[in-house]
């Protein structure tokens, strides 16, 4: 497996990864699949091609891993938009949340996504490690993510997440966000040494 820095020619393969793991709205409050996609794990935020195609060319780092020409997955960090949204967060860290909003040593999970046909095999252990070293080499010294926690909560995510070193520091009020009526966050953070 080679990891690299996206392309405009990855664009059309990286938007199938996140529509096969995009949760789909129109199937909420259907049990067996609200319990899939708890199971399975699930992306919501960025919504079009569009957005794929922004993101390759102005995130802070885009990282796809690749296998015998097919993609596996990618990996999205990016700093730009910083949620201002204390009103909707309760922080359990005040030093992190300094950090968060005004560190130019920290940076953001924006997305991650792995191939369905490619779960299970490290694959977003391995971007996520590569990722880190790149930061580190760079000067950050901070890595947030946020994870979904309602209405439907992105199990997998958070157990990736914490085997990865990240601790909760901040979690998000339900409000309407991303289409759904309720939606509700945590805020992780990890130190990158």
């Amino acid at each position: 497996m080679t990891i690299r820095k996206a392309t405009i020619e990855d664009l059309d393969p990286i938007f199938a990864i996140y529509q096969r793991v995009a949760l789909d709205r129109s199937k909420l409050g259907d049990v067996s699949y609200e319990s899939q996609v708890q199971k399975n794990g699930f992306l919501l935020g960025l919504e079009s091609k569009d957005d794929y195609q922004q993101l390759i060319h102005e995130a802070y780092q885009f990282l796809v891993a690749e296998d015998n020409g097919s993609l596996l997955g990618y990996i999205i960090a990016d700093h730009r938009e910083k949620f201002y949204d204390d009103e909707y967060k309760t922080w359990f860290d005040e030093e992190l949340r300094g950090i968060y909003y005004t560190s130019s040593h920290a940076m953001t999970v924006a997305g991650i996504a792995v191939d369905p046909n490619s779960d299970k095999k490290g694959v977003a252990t391995q971007l996520l490690q590569i990722l880190e070293q790149q930061l580190i080499a760079e000067g950050f010294t901070h890595l947030y993510s946020i994870i979904t926690l309602a209405p439907l909560t992105n199990c997998p995510t958070i157990v990736f997440h914490s085997k990865n070193g990240f601790k909760r520091i901040a979690m998000g009020r339900p409000r309407p966000l991303f289409d759904l009526e309720n939606y509700s966050g945590a805020l992780l953070s990890k130190s990158l040494k």
